[in-house]
């Protein structure tokens, strides 16, 4: 009897001290880097690491952390950080932790993950891993491009696009050539093969841009990029497309949007070949794919680019009370024609490090039909935002307008604040206006 109680001393004991270090149920959550989830173009090579832990107990406090940063997820999944370990750290700091290993590239691309331990010495598991990337700090490939309209004026709202074809090597790179279509841009290739190599697309638009590839819209952002002083500095907006890609031709197409980037409102500073002023949006993009730990540039806005005439232009000066609105002509159909290539002195870029805005709610009117003949759609509420407006049949050509007005006076009726937009009926069933950027 004496020998066992020894025998369950010893065995209690050793129990409770293997117990003192078990992973426990708490998980790592919320992972964000320098404030963004899965940012691709942060403007530092520092990063900083913030995380949230959830709670199993009462008083449950963290102690320490442990960071592990690689450059293949897989890789880290596996404990294979090849780029930087932290090792365990004892601190309960988890807000914008500084990354301290080997220096970080330019638009180098990386994958981290944390775990912490708590105030009894138990610790989490791995979080999901995350991912970000160094933006272009030092610019972009390319020309500023954009198109100018047969009668000298600019464009306010083209399409611009590129046709890549992509095909898989041995060595699972992806090679490159230009093949211009003349056809819709919605035209794609019928291989649908998938392609494995990170690509990214930087784009910096001097103006508002809508991203499409293959036809498909890239991302669900509105009024890329974020304002900034466009005759001084303008954002870089990066984008992962690889989803989008497949083996065979791919259609890269950017539609612009002229925004806040106009003469009357900065002293821009875009001019044509031949030094004349231009005063339409621009754009500049670079399409890289990631091959052996390498950026490879498959594409830059150059003078093989087309451009075409969207159907949408603007009515109003952007001054005060005179913001006019937008005109859309249905009828229009897409014409390309070569790009124009333009020179911006003066121009400084960075990465843009903002998650982008986002549509946030969708709201439906009270109807109620006028006595002269129009319609009064009232929202309740004043809102940022943009009308779609699903139409019943109309004739070709037949034109509706929709004028806006923040406030009514009770048993006043509608006035006119100065902004509108104009439809252009096509005349085949489907007639539909939203607005653009």
């Amino acid at each position: 009897m004496r020998l066992s109680n020894h025998i369950i001393r010893f065995l209690t004991l050793w129990i409770l001290i293997f117990s003192n270090t078990v992973q426990s149920s708490a998980q790592v959550y919320d992972l964000t880097c320098d404030g963004l989830h899965n940012p691709l173009g942060i403007e530092s090579v520092v990063p900083h690491f913030s995380w949230k832990n959830t709670l199993t107990h009462n008083g449950q406090l963290q102690v320490a952390y442990e960071l592990e940063v690689a450059s293949d997820r897989l890789a880290l999944i596996e404990g294979k950080a090849d780029i930087w370990r932290s090792g365990r750290i004892n601190s309960n700091e988890q807000v914008m932790i500084p990354y301290l290993g080997r220096s970080l590239n330019e638009k180098q691309l990386c994958y981290w993950r944390v775990r912490t331990w708590d105030e009894r010495d138990n610790y989490s598991g791995w979080s999901t891993p995350s991912r970000f990337a160094i933006g272009p700090i030092n610019g972009i490939k390319g020309d500023y491009i954009g198109l100018m309209l047969a009668n000298g004026e600019a464009a306010g709202t083209p399409m611009i696009r590129k046709t890549i074809f992509l095909s898989h090597a041995n060595n699972g790179a992806i090679s490159t050539s230009t093949k211009k279509e003349k056809n819709s841009s919605s035209s794609r290739s019928k291989n649908t093969s998938t392609n494995t190599n990170p690509v990214f697309a930087h784009i910096n638009s001097l103006g508002y841009h809508e991203l499409y590839v293959n036809g498909q819209r890239v991302g669900d952002e509105v009024l890329q990029p974020a304002v900034s002083q466009l005759n001084k500095h303008s954002l870089i907006v990066t984008y992962d497309i690889t989803p989008y890609l497949h083996k065979g031709e791919n259609e890269i197409m950017i539609w612009l949007g002229q925004g806040w980037y106009r003469k009357n409102i900065f002293d821009i500073q875009a001019k044509t070949k031949q030094g004349e002023p231009f005063n339409g949006p621009l754009v500049k993009a670079e399409i890289c794919e990631l091959s052996d730990g390498q950026w490879h540039t498959l594409a830059q806005s150059d003078s093989s680019w087309e451009a075409s005439f969207s159907g949408y232009s603007y009515t109003g000066s952007w001054l005060p009370l005179q913001f006019g609105g937008e005109r859309f002509d249905a009828n229009v159909k897409p014409k390309w024609s070569p790009v124009s290539i333009f020179s911006v002195d003066g121009m400084k870029t960075s990465p843009q490090q903002f998650e982008g805005n986002h549509i946030i709610d969708t709201r439906s009117p009270d109807i109620t039909r006028l006595d002269d003949g129009s319609t009064l759609l009232d929202f309740s509420k004043v809102i940022t935002g943009w009308l779609q407006v699903d139409f019943d049949p109309m004739s070709q050509g037949q034109e509706v307008m929709m004028e806006y007005s923040d406030y009514i006076a009770r048993y006043d009726t509608f006035q006119s604040q100065g902004e509108s937009d104009i439809y252009i009926a096509n005349g085949n069933g489907k007639e539909q206006f939203c607005n653009t950027s």
